[in-house]
């Protein structure tokens, strides 16, 4: 499969809505098989404190012009990277896009361990485990993995 040519480009306060609506469209089904309800005043509240905590490390995915997702990472304390959400809108999902940017970002991070967790009711475990990560933590709701690079 050849590369997948998409572009990243810092996340600006205009985004906000964007990745609101993109994190409540890939996460709502678990949100909603882990608690029973999704309740909107209550994520709107969690996504503002994830917004103060993460709006530097979160990056927009644009595929022809065209804003299809969101990914965010930052370095630890310690040293290794930590993934957050990769989130894409389901109309570009299976087509490898989220793979090629994966791909990337351990590519980009050789020399650290990296760190993600998921709800478990994601498929993407496979592609995960695919790719070098062990599960070394589990939830209530989610896996903890990790690729280790040093």
């Amino acid at each position: 499969m050849e590369n997948i040519v998409y572009k990243l480009r810092p996340y600006e306060a205009f985004d906000y809505g964007f990745v609101y609506y993109i994190k409540k469209i890939v996460y709502r089904i678990y949100v909603e098989q882990n608690w029973g309800e999704w309740n909107e005043e209550s994520q709107k509240a969690m996504f503002e404190d994830f917004i103060k905590t993460y709006s530097k490390d979160i990056k927009i995915i644009m595929l022809n012009n065209q804003n299809i997702g969101f990914f965010h990472g930052n370095n630890t304390e310690s040293g290794d990277y930590e993934l957050g959400n990769i989130c894409i809108l389901p109309e570009f999902q299976g087509k490898g896009i989220g793979s090629q940017i994966l791909k990337d970002i351990i590519n980009n991070h050789k020399n650290q361990n990296i760190h993600l967790r998921f709800f478990k009711q994601n498929p993407v475990v496979n592609l995960y485990k695919r790719l070098g990560f062990e599960i070394v933590e589990e939830l209530p709701y989610h896996y903890k993995m990790k690729l280790e690079r040093k």
